[in-house]
């Protein structure tokens, strides 16, 4: 349907341009009355939202923070995953702290991460997992695809900060032992999340 939305444009400026010279005939008046009231129409559409243009290169328009679900739909999703990655840089200590990626894109901007963790149950597992699902697709960090190598990584005693999507992270919460784990930061959108995971004493 994105791609016939050109064609229906065309067809609401020939159905008010054939209106209009219906209405007003085939003169200069209907010639301008016609792109008046294209103009008219653009400006009642939902597609006009000049402050939206305005700011387009803010934070809150590229991140669609405080944009309600109904209008963020019309929009390819977006995650501040570089807002994530300076949390890092400024919390985890490369070497000896353990960063575990399960959200696409931060690895990106934080270059020391350790593994990339994707369920094998997981209906991405299958694209982002490659060499026999030892290692992830596109950021070549080792993988992690079962929950027990999971907890083998925590069992280390070593800090353990893993980057995960809110929406899926109850089941991965749900492995690690009770009191391991705690919310260290969340992105203002609430689409990314930062886990402090240390084996209870």
């Amino acid at each position: 349907m994105f791609f016939l939305y050109p064609l229906a444009i065309l067809f609401s400026i020939m159905t008010i341009g054939r209106f209009m010279r219906r209405m007003l005939g085939e003169s200069p008046l209907g010639a301008t009355a016609a792109v008046l009231g294209c103009l008219v129409a653009f400006v009642l559409s939902e597609d006009f939202r000049p402050l939206h243009l305005w700011n387009i290169d803010s934070e809150a328009i590229n991140f669609r923070i405080g944009m309600g679900s109904w209008l963020s739909g019309h929009y390819h999703p977006r995650s501040d995953s570089r807002a994530a990655a300076t949390w890092l840089q400024a919390h985890a200590v490369p070497g000896q702290d353990l960063v575990i990626i399960a959200f696409p894109g931060v690895d990106f901007y934080y270059t020391n991460s350790d593994y990339y963790f994707v369920a094998e149950s997981d209906p991405r597992f299958e694209s982002w997992a490659c060499s026999r699902g030892t290692t992830q697709r596109w950021s070549n960090l080792p993988m992690i695809y079962s929950y027990q190598g999971l907890q083998a990584k925590i069992t280390t005693g070593r800090r353990v900060w893993m980057v995960l999507e809110p929406s899926r992270m109850q089941p991965v919460l749900a492995t690690l032992p009770p009191g391991s784990w705690t919310l260290a930061w969340t992105s203002k959108e609430h689409d990314i999340a930062i886990v402090s995971v240390r084996k209870p004493e």
